[in-house]
This record gives C-alpha cells, sequence and structure tokens, in this order.
C-alpha cells in the first residue's frame, strides 16, 4: 500500500493505540505542502496567532485550493480528506507556520509545527513547491555553499524549541529534507539534545559539508537522522551525503518516485518495504549531474541560471502555467535568448544546455515512459 492507503487502513487507530511511525512523518511530509491562509502565518511565533485543525477543512474544494501550488495537487488533495476523514490525524493542529517566498533573497521556505496528542511536536519543512524561485533556490545547492532555506530553517527550530515541551521531531521532503538535515548540524547543542529524530526524505546532500560543518558534530548528530530514499531516486542521492540511507521500493518509476505518496508500505504492518540497492537510473543521473557540475565553474553556474530564470519570467512565474503553453514558452525563452550577446550565449549553452543533454542521455536510455511515467514529460 501507498500513504493514502495506510491513511484508510490504519487511520481509525489513535497514536495511543498505535505509536508514531515511519508512514506518519510520510504523512506529514506532505500535507507540509498546502498553502495555508495568510492570516494563520502573518506572525508566526505570535500568542495570538491561532492553530489551526485539520477538521476545520471539509469541503473539498476549500481542501483543493490548498495544494494549488503543490506539484501533485490532486494526490495530495485526496491525502488530506482522508486524513480528515480519519481517527489518526482529524484533531492533528498545526502551529506556528511560516511562510516566506522572497525574490532578492532567492528564498521559497515554508515551516510549521504540527501538534498531536499523544505525540511529541513534529516540526516539517517543505519541500519545492511550482514557483521558480524554488527551483532556483534548489538550483543553488550546485554552486553555493548554503542556501538562504537552510539559514531560515535553523532560526525556525530555534524558535520553536523555545515553545514547545522538552523533545521533539523533524521531517522534510526534497529541499525540505536538505533544510531539515543542516538545521540538525547546526542549531545549539541544547536545542539538539532535544531533537528525538530527523527524517529526511529523500534530500539532496551538500555541496561542501567539510566547508560547512565540523566533522565531529557530523558523526554524532547524524546518528538522530534518519534518511530515506527511493529506488531509483534522483534527488536525494545527489551531492555529497552526510550520513548512511535505507532504500525504499515505490510503486512509480524515477521522476514520481521522488513523491513519498507512492513509496512501498507493507500492508500489514505499515512498515516501508526495503531494497538492498539504488537502480540504475538513479546512478546514471547523479553520475552525470556530477559530470555537469565538476566541469563548470561556480560562478559560471550562478550567472547562467540567473539568466535562465529572468528569461523564464523570474521569481514570479509557476512552472505550471509555463507548461500550460509549451509553444508560447519556447518562444518566450529564445526571443530572450536572442538579445544576448554571444559570449554569454556561448556561456549558456555549456552550461544550461549541457546539463540538459547530460540528463537528456540518461532518459533516451532508460526511455521517457519510465523516467516520468506512462504519459511522458
Amino acid at each position: 500500500m501507498d500513504t493514502l492507503g495506510f491513511v484508510k487502513s490504519f487511520g481509525n487507530k489513535t497514536f495511543s493505540e498505535m505509536p508514531f511511525c515511519d508512514a506518519d512523518a510520510l504523512v506529514l511530509s506532505q500535507i507540509s505542502y498546502a498553502t495555508w491562509p495568510e492570516e494563520y502565518t502573518r506572525d508566526p511565533f505570535s500568542k495570538s496567532t491561532k492553530s489551526i485543525k485539520l477538521c476545520n477543512f471539509k469541503d473539498r474544494k476549500e481542501i483543493k485550493a490548498l495544494y494549488k501550488n503543490a506539484v501533485s495537487g490532486p494526490q495530495l488533495t485526496k491525502l488530506f480528506i482522508a486524513c480528515v476523514k480519519s481517527k489518526r490525524y482529524h484533531s492533528l493542529k498545526v502551529k506556528y507556520i511560516k511562510d516566506v517566498f522572497d525574490g532578492e533573497r532567492v528564498i521559497q521556505f515554508c515551516a510549521m509545527t504540527f501538534m498531536i496528542r499523544g505525540v511529541r511536536p513534529v516540526i516539517a519543512f517543505r519541500g519545492t513547491d511550482t514557483s521558480l524561485l524554488g527551483w532556483k533556490e534548489d538550483l543553488q545547492l550546485s554552486f553555493q555553499k548554503e542556501i538562504s532555506g537552510q539559514l531560515e530553517a535553523v532560526s525556525y527550530v530555534e524558535n520553536v524549541a523555545g515553545l514547545v515541551g522538552d523533545s521533539f521531531d523533524i521531517v522534510g521532503h526534497s529541499k525540505g529534507g536538505n533544510i531539515a538535515a543542516y538545521s540538525l548540524y547546526k542549531v545549539k547543542e541544547s536545542t539538539f539534545n532535544r531533537i528525538n529524530k530527523v527524517f529526511n526524505l529523500d534530500g539532496p546532500g551538500f555541496l561542501y559539508p567539510e566547508k560547512i560543518f565540523d566533522e565531529g558534530v557530523v558523526e554524532k548528530r547524524s546518528k538522530k537522522m534518519k534518511k530515506l530514499v527511493p529506488i531509483e531516486s534522483f534527488i536525494g542521492i545527489l551531492l555529497k551525503q552526510t550520513t548512511e540511507y535505507q532504500i525504499v521500493e515505490s510503486y512509480k518509476f524515477l521522476v514520481n518516485q521522488h513523491n513519498p505518496g507512492n513509496w512501498k508500505l507493507d500492508n500489514k504492518t505499515h512498515e516501508l518495504i526495503l531494497s538492498s540497492k539504488r537502480g540504475p537510473a538513479s546512478k546514471s543521473f547523479e553520475k552525470s549531474t556530477w559530470k555537469w557540475i565538476e566541469s563548470n565553474r561556480p560562478e559560471d553556474i550562478e550567472f547562467s541560471i540567473d539568466k535562465v530564470f529572468k528569461f523564464l519570467g523570474g521569481s514570479s512565474a509557476r512552472i505550471n502555467d509555463l507548461m500550460k503553453d509549451v509553444p508560447g514558452t519556447v518562444r518566450s525563452f529564445m526571443a530572450e535568448y536572442s538579445k544576448e550577446d554571444e559570449a554569454t550565449q556561448k556561456l549558456l549553452k555549456k552550461t544550461m544546455l549541457g546539463l540538459l543533454i547530460e540528463w537528456r542521455d540518461v532518459v533516451i536510455k532508460y526511455g521517457v515512459k519510465k523516467v516520468f511515467g506512462k504519459k511522458g514529460a
């Protein structure tokens, strides 16, 4: 079964009847992609800011609107509805929602804290949404030591630590997993001692971990982190790893395996179904991405990324809007590209086109249908 199946099969059990488990971490990571009403995010740590109960959302259209900016909106909507109907998640509260979207700082960040009766608080870091800004921040991991979301995460954990009880968990998917790991290594020692476990769900590693973290700190603190990646992971295996990871089986292939909602859980025990090794496509993506990073100067990658995102519409643009009119998007992009001088065009071909060629070769080898799903890209 997948996570939706887990909620439908085990949602009748309270946390006192069945303790918090890996499957719950997967569920909460998906709920965190909701775009909550502004009244709950304006001043997240104020005493006057109310918490949200999942059961407050009953209308399907209202729930669907929560996931308007999520990559897997329809799937997440179904999961949320199932959670509302379940005894297990019905009364779950969401507090301390901090949502930051800033083009100048290049940050698409959202964190929240789940308060569940009978369970320690769980901090959740949202991964990348459909905004172009979020994807730009992701790509910064390929040439920067640290990104804005990572720094924001440390501040968030320290703030929440001062507001909740003795211990808490942290969960994050994709970029959210990366910044969850970063916060684990960077919070104060007193705060670290109160962290029970960090669930890093297919979050990428770090370009220069040896330049960011003290080796002794990483070795000690990684013991509290559980990193999970799917068999054909193409995100969580990128860059340098700071801890071992477990490999999870999935019902989908490559791109769609990144979605934890598609990971396999045992029908009877609800435990993750693990594999002993990663798949060949995952290894090819890792190799091709490293080849691209190592063949380009960091400053050239940064310059090219800035140009490409400017051509596509900047911080306000969203992937789903660009995909509605692919021919129009391509024409607009090429019109902006043609305005650049010869040297800039040459650099863009070497960097950004070079990355697409590396990835294209993997797609050709394993097939568009397998990589992107039955409908293709």
